[in-house]
């Protein structure tokens, strides 16, 4: 695989406050809700650092276009002031590790086709509310964007061939790559923390043995059950294509032996021989499902398992410290 262009994604912490601001509770579950990020790239590192962010507002039928006015504005206005105005990415919102779906690949696809080290990130509001700050970094990876035939013009680009992930050797670990996030702060801030956590460094009404994940672990079983289905039914049809693709093949050879023996038949009668590409409008190829919508199902079956096995470890270990504990009184 090409080695990514970024190594690493530092975020201010006014730029992570604003994005968890963004996604409150009314607009969590919002997935069209995204916003642009602004930074600098760091090409001697290979390290992207975001220093900006810029909320998209509401759109509506009144104000269709607004959001990309606004965006345009703001730009404007801290290129003015000095500020570092390069789009480097944007930034969207996760529930339940709900990720990759196909708009998602689309809006990366075409951000990093207008700026190789175009990065977005992931904010989940409910990791964040259990107490893990939860800012993950996305990219397309080189592979996957090599294969591609891209359209700047239209901003649109044909959905890759069966044979083109093949001859690619394209597999679902090879559409996505992951970015090291990093919070970046100054050192008084760093110190104010420091001296934060030496005033108060434990808590006693706080339980950090209880299992707070049980909720999130029970919908995640839920989203991964209904993944599995959805896997399962995407490789029957594609068996189910296989089949039906080796029958036309059969009945496609049938055709061609017969028509060859009839055109010997003509030419020794002086007859003119019959055209053999009539066999692509008697015996018709049969059309070649989506292979991405199942891949993206794949590497979305992988996050929630992922998750499910953090969330199990997490509860395990909780439970084996409290059954210590009970049995040592």
């Amino acid at each position: 695989m090409v080695a990514s262009p970024i190594e690493q994604v530092q975020i201010d912490p006014v730029v992570a406050l604003q994005i968890a601001k963004c996604f409150n509770d009314e607009r969590a579950q919002d997935e069209d809700r995204i916003g642009q990020l602004t930074g600098y790239i760091d090409r001697s590192s290979n390290v992207l650092e975001v220093t900006h962010s810029i909320p998209s507002p509401v759109e509506t039928e009144d104000n269709f276009d607004e959001p990309e006015r606004y965006a345009l504005d703001y730009l404007k206005y801290i290129r003015e002031k000095g500020c570092d105005h390069l789009q480097v990415g944007w930034y969207t919102s996760s529930l339940n590790s709900e990720i990759f779906t196909r708009s998602f690949l689309n809006n990366l696809v075409s951000f990093q086709m207008n700026l190789t080290e175009s990065t977005v990130i992931v904010y989940d509001p409910l990791k964040t509310a259990q107490g893990h700050c939860s800012f993950r970094a996305f990219r397309i990876s080189q592979d996957y964007i090599d294969m591609i035939k891209y359209d700047a013009e239209n901003d649109y680009w044909p959905e890759p061939t069966l044979k083109e992930l093949r001859d690619g050797k394209i597999s679902t670990k090879d559409i996505f790559e992951e970015i090291p996030v990093a919070l970046k702060t100054s050192f008084l801030a760093n110190m104010l923390i420091y001296e934060l956590e030496d005033r108060d460094s434990f808590n006693p009404r706080k339980s950090f043995l209880e299992p707070a994940t049980s909720a999130s672990l029970e919908k995640h079983l839920k989203l991964l059950d209904k993944v599995v289905d959805e896997v399962v039914n995407d490789s029957n049809r594609f068996n189910q294509f296989q089949k039906v693709t080796g029958k036309n093949q059969q009945q496609r050879q049938t055709w061609m032996a017969k028509r060859r023996q009839e055109n010997e038949q003509r030419r020794a009668n002086g007859q003119d021989e019959l055209p053999l590409d009539e066999v692509n409008s008697v015996h018709k190829l049969p059309e070649a499902p989506s292979r991405i919508e199942p891949m993206l199902r794949s590497v979305q079956m992988k996050e929630y398992t992922d998750a499910v096995a953090d969330f199990a470890t997490k509860s395990l270990g909780k439970l084996f410290i409290t059954d210590a504990f009970q049995k040592s009184s």
